[in-house]
C-alpha cells in the first residue's frame, strides 16, 4: 500500500486547507455559526448519522439543516485529538447533550475544494447516543410533520431510558465478576 505522504495529490498545501477547514466547520458548530458551517459543506455533502445508517442527510441543504439541530442539541462542545492528510480527517470531541456527557469522533472527507463532501460521526457510550437521538427526534422529525415527530418520540424514549438503566446494570454486573474496572 502506497503512503499518504507519497502521493504527489496530497501535499502539504492540501493538508493545511483541509486542517484549516475541519479548525472553521468546528468553530462553527461551537459557536453555531450556520453561516460558516454551510460555507465549508460541499453543495453535494453527504451526514451519515450514528443513530441510523438507513438514512443520510443529502445535500448542502439537508446537511445544514441537521447540523444546526445538532448544534442547537450541544452543550459545551469541546475538540480533541484532529488526524489526517490529504482528503481524509478525524476529530475526537466531548459534548454534553440534555446534561449527559458523550465522547464522539467526526470522519471528514473533502472534495478537491476543500469543502466536506461527507461527514460520518460515530458517538458513544449508547446510552449517551440514545440521549442524543431523543434530543434530536423533535427538530428531525418536524420536517416530516408531527405524526413523523411523535413516531420518532415513541421509537426512542424507550431505547433512552431501557440504556439509561442497562448500563448501570451492566457495569454492576460486569464489577461483581471481573472485579476490575471503575465506573465513570
Amino acid at each position: 500500500m502506497e503512503s499518504v505522504e507519497t502521493r504527489p495529490e496530497h501535499g502539504h498545501d492540501h493538508d493545511h486547507a483541509n486542517r484549516a477547514a475541519v479548525a472553521r466547520l468546528m468553530g462553527a458548530m461551537r459557536e453555531r455559526d450556520y453561516a460558516t458551517i454551510a460555507d465549508v459543506l460541499a453543495p453535494d455533502a453527504v451526514i451519515r448519522s450514528p443513530i441510523t445508517d438507513s438514512f443520510q442527510f443529502r445535500g448542502r441543504e439537508d446537511a445544514l439543516a441537521v447540523l444546526t439541530i445538532v448544534a442547537e442539541a450541544m452543550e459545551g462542545i469541546e475538540h480533541h485529538e484532529l488526524v489526517g492528510a490529504g482528503e481524509v480527517w478525524s476529530q475526537r470531541f466531548t459534548v454534553r447533550v440534555r446534561g449527559r456527557s458523550l465522547e464522539g469522533m467526526d470522519l471528514l472527507r473533502f472534495d478537491g475544494e476543500g469543502r466536506v463532501r461527507d461527514l460520518t460521526v460515530f458517538i458513544r457510550p449508547l446510552p449517551g447516543l440514545a440521549v442524543f437521538a431523543a434530543a434530536l427526534a423533535p427538530g428531525v422529525g418536524r420536517r416530516a410533520g408531527r405524526l413523523a415527530t411523535i413516531v420518532l418520540r415513541l421509537l426512542i424514549e424507550p431505547l433512552t431510558a431501557m440504556t439509561r438503566h442497562g448500563d448501570r446494570l451492566v457495569g454492576w454486573l460486569l464489577r461483581e465478576t471481573w472485579g476490575s474496572g471503575s465506573s465513570a
